[in-house]
């Protein structure tokens, strides 16, 4: 997902036995130059690092905190400073370290995201799918839908100039039931609502 506008860049699923690093090598095939993923310390397997960076993606990932990493500086009492992001972005006249660590935190946005998937687009309902097959087009389905309401809320957040798109919200006229389209008049019950203050 783009972290600004939470649009789905990409989407892999199945089984939960597959692993999300198995997920991640899998969607490594949608990255291009001039993206930069953002990841989690369980993603900062080198595998994974080297097979995204060969896309020609910049990376932008939490090290594990038992990996061993060189120290930067030492400081006065004795303890050592070392950086836990591990980048393609070295240049810290371009890309300063304090920089990459705010950028890092945009992260979240895909928290936000699956958020608005479960509460907004899905209602708070499970699946009504039985079989693989039918669970594979009904997850399609909601991540279409979902790419259709991000794209609305970024055209309605880019008429307000200086807004960013991910103050934009969607707001269910039936949260109990999620969304849904009035079948006579083919309204869809969603609206958008723009955050005008600071969170």
């Amino acid at each position: 997902m783009a972290c600004g506008t939470r649009s789905v860049i990409g989407a892999v699923f199945g089984p939960a036995a597959t692993g999300e690093l198995e997920y991640a090598r899998r969607l490594a095939a949608d990255l291009r130059p001039g993206m930069l993923p953002l990841g989690d310390r369980n993603f900062a397997a080198a595998a994974l690092l080297n097979q995204m960076a060969a896309t020609g993606a910049d990376l932008l990932v939490r090290c594990k905190a038992n990996r061993k990493l060189p120290t930067v500086a030492r400081c006065r009492d004795g303890s050592t400073l070392t950086c836990r992001l591990l980048t393609t972005l070295t240049d810290p006249a371009t890309h300063p370290a304090g920089e990459l660590v705010r950028l890092h935190h945009e992260r979240w946005e895909i928290e936000t995201a699956y958020a608005e998937l479960k509460s907004t687009v899905l209602g708070g309902r499970v699946l009504r799918a039985r079989t693989p097959d039918g669970i594979e087009q009904e997850v399609w389905a909601l991540l279409t839908a979902y790419q259709a309401l991000r794209t609305a809320m970024t055209d309605a957040t880019d008429s307000v100039p200086g807004t960013d798109p991910d103050r934009a919200r969607a707001i269910s006229k039936y949260n109990a039931r999620g969304p849904a389209i009035d079948r006579t008049t083919y309204k869809a019950t969603i609206s958008i609502a723009i955050l005008t203050s600071d969170p």
